[in-house]
């Protein structure tokens, strides 16, 4: 049972939708995991309970599975599981972050080669405790609430499907975000995902796809899950709010990614623009006939007429008529409010979005 006096301050920006706390914890999982030895290869089972969680999380400060190694999570009910994660999971860092998994009660369960033991790491080092029920698992947090933002199933996207397939939600630290995956030109694939400087708080968790399959549905359908990113250039919110990060591993086809064009251009990109995000860290939305483009600095500001943005949505991209990414999500003019996304939508406010074109001198060595 973890000890929630050790809990961990990250003092998240109030634009990063807090959705968990993050306590800390000293747990060597072979040496206190439950093991059944076998005559070639030997499995570990160690729950972890978090009382009042909807879902738990966890970080790794060391972490190297072995090449025939297999880690799964779960819940106590075997309702739902991560993994199977193995040697491909590991990364120069030596760390590694989950996803949420539902339930306040988990089973870790790690499956290894007995001549392989002398060789793994794995230690705890953080278990996040979702209050939230981020992913809905619990099917509560969506009903009664009134959202001016559409779901990128409703026919306002049918023209930006691939940029959909482009943005993602990006956890760590408690809090959430939105982000893109951009392209370089090289045109090689490589994971990287812009969003916010106030959103990056080290190693993340990406969830692709979280969205729904119909244009009023409050539930997503399938979505995927990455772990393990890295920093590679972040600026600062009071003056260039951008951070571009890599994830450790490739992006598999299967996930149908996208990976989105950008403009560096200072010119401005007029009112045919469209926002993608995940506002209050729900399933994808649409927001769209904007107004009053300006430049204010590093920031181009304006409003949408349909939609809003709201905390979760920050480092989100928006794109310009030739469906190029030219900001990320930054501030909105006004102040935070309850219950999200209600109270947002009975306002009219402009929304701040970093430029693309002001990050360009800091990124241009990855894109």
């Amino acid at each position: 049972t973890i000890d929630h006096s050790n809990i961990i301050n990250n003092n998240l920006h109030p634009m990063v939708l807090k959705y968990a706390n993050e306590y800390s914890v000293d747990i060597n999982v072979p040496h206190l995991a439950t093991k059944i030895e076998r005559a070639n290869e030997s499995t570990y089972y160690l729950g972890i309970e978090s009382p009042g969680a909807m879902a738990l999380a966890f970080i790794f400060d060391e972490f190297n599975l072995t090449e025939n190694t297999k880690l799964f999570i779960y819940d106590e009910e075997k309702s739902m599981h991560i993994g199977s994660f193995n040697s491909k999971n590991n990364n120069p860092s030596g760390t590694f972050t989950t996803a949420v998994v539902k339930s306040a009660r988990v089973i870790i369960e790690l499956t290894i080669p007995n001549i392989e033991l002398i060789d793994l790491q794995l230690h705890m080092s953080i278990v996040t405790h979702d209050f939230l029920d981020l992913m809905n698992f619990h099917g509560e947090r969506t009903s009664n609430r009134t959202d001016c933002n559409d779901n990128v199933a409703c026919s306002s996207a049918d023209d930006w499907g691939d940029q959909v397939d482009a943005v993602v939600l990006v956890s760590g630290g408690g809090g959430v975000c939105s982000g893109a995956i951009v392209n370089n030109t090289a045109f090689d694939l490589e994971p990287y995902i812009i969003y916010a400087a106030h959103c990056n708080g080290g190693s993340s968790t990406v969830y692709f796809n979280y969205q729904s399959n119909s244009c009023s549905g409050n539930n997503p359908g399938n979505y995927n899950t990455m772990s393990g990113t890295q920093t590679l250039a972040v600026g600062n919110f009071n003056n260039n709010d951008y951070a571009l990060i890599k994830l450790n591993n490739d992006i598999p086809s299967s996930y149908g990614a996208y990976y989105a064009g950008w403009n560096r251009s200072t010119s401005s990109p007029g009112n045919n623009v469209v926002g993608i995000h995940h506002a209050d860290g729900d399933i994808k939305k649409i927001s769209y006939d904007a107004y009053g483009m300006g430049s204010s600095g590093n920031w181009w500001d304006f409003a949408y007429s349909s939609g809003r943005v709201i905390p979760g949505s920050s480092g989100s991209p928006f794109f310009d008529s030739n469906k190029r990414i030219r900001g990320m999500a930054s501030y909105i003019y006004t102040d935070y409010c309850s219950p999200a996304p209600d109270c947002y939508c009975s306002q009219s406010y402009y929304h701040g979005y970093a430029k693309f074109s002001s990050a360009w001198n800091n990124i241009d060595d990855y894109l």
